[in-house]
């Protein structure tokens, strides 16, 4: 073979291939970081609202959106559910993604407040992510890579501490006493548990998507665990008359966060068909600038230096991370 045909070469073509749909696998992902900050600011709005119900109405959109679609694929003769075993592992990820990630990180919150919450979460998020695709899903993490998550672990800090500084101090305290050790202790604990199961949620969407099951039927069965137990547990909470008494304007900004997170819930699930998992959290964590960034933007927060320095790094950490090697469930 010649030395022209050289770049026709199988591996040279494989390689031009992969690009291009790494590029379009980033995109979802940080398109779907903007639609998730869309959505936080949606419910920054219902603040006030029983968080069961907030998060319970959050996952409705959801279903709304993707059981049409199993339904078409059903109706027309196509395999559209995976197994029943496969089903149960993701209601299973499902409760522990609602329970265990929303509803914990929305209870520790309001222990341990914003500017803690987020930086324990998304920091945990990324390192539990990355060792979850390493352990479980054979992605490789380079020294490059490890060195990204690093640099995004600290504008994350960062951002925290903008948050911190930037808070109205006319605001309340979401506990009417100052909590003692122990809660605030267990309230860590809660929110670092919650950024775990974030993690374990994304790398079994990721395995899942990429052979087993069905984009759509994954978030599906996921979105059902969700409206069931939140639904179920907030009627215990407010029973019947209290959930219909949520107030027009409740109901629409919950149902408007809903939509922007039903839809990127899909596109980062497409995503995770592309990219590894570790590399979708990592672009998923620009959504904690973001919200910085809207903070300043629409409810009129003061800039501090916190604010630029973590932007500026989450932007170089976004830049240098590169996954070793695609997983071998591509």
């Amino acid at each position: 073979m010649s030395a022209a045909a050289e770049p026709d070469s199988p591996r040279s073509m494989t390689s031009r291939s992969v690009r291009p749909a790494a590029t379009q696998g980033v995109l979802l992902a940080l398109v779907s970081a903007v639609l998730y900050t869309a959505t936080n600011i949606c419910l920054r709005a219902a603040a006030h609202c029983d968080p069961y119900w907030v998060s319970c109405l959050k996952a409705v959109p959801t279903l709304l959106l993707v059981a049409p679609t199993v339904a078409w694929a059903a109706w027309r003769g196509r395999p559209c559910l995976p197994s029943r075993r496969v089903q149960a592992w993701l209601f299973l990820t499902g409760l522990l993604a609602h329970i265990g990630g929303n509803v914990a990180f929305q209870w520790g919150l309001g222990i341990v407040g914003l500017a803690a919450a987020v930086p324990l979460t998304f920091s945990t998020l990324l390192v539990a992510g990355a060792l979850l695709g390493r352990i479980w899903l054979g992605e490789g993490i380079t020294v490059r890579a490890a060195v990204a998550l690093a640099l995004l672990c600290s504008a994350v800090a960062l951002l925290g501490l903008h948050t911190e500084m930037a808070r109205a101090p006319t605001i309340a305290p979401a506990v009417g006493r100052e909590p003692d050790a122990f809660t605030r202790a267990l309230a860590v604990a809660t929110v670092l548990f919650s950024g775990i199961a974030y993690a374990v949620l994304g790398a079994v969407i990721r395995r899942m998507v990429t052979g087993v099951a069905r984009p759509d039927a994954t978030l599906l069965v996921i979105s059902i665990a969700g409206v069931a137990s939140l639904g179920g547990l907030s009627w215990l909470r407010l029973g019947t008359s209290g959930m219909v008494a949520t107030a027009p304007r409740d109901w629409a900004v919950m149902l408007q966060g809903g939509l922007y997170n039903a839809v990127a819930f899909f596109l980062l699930t497409r995503a995770m068909q592309i990219i590894p998992v570790a590399y979708v959290n990592v672009v998923n964590a620009s959504q904690t600038a973001m919200a910085a960034m809207a903070g300043v933007l629409f409810f009129h927060e003061p800039t501090t230096a916190a604010l630029f320095v973590g932007v500026g790094l989450m932007f170089i950490g976004i830049l240098l991370y590169r996954p070793a090697s695609r997983s071998p469930h591509d």
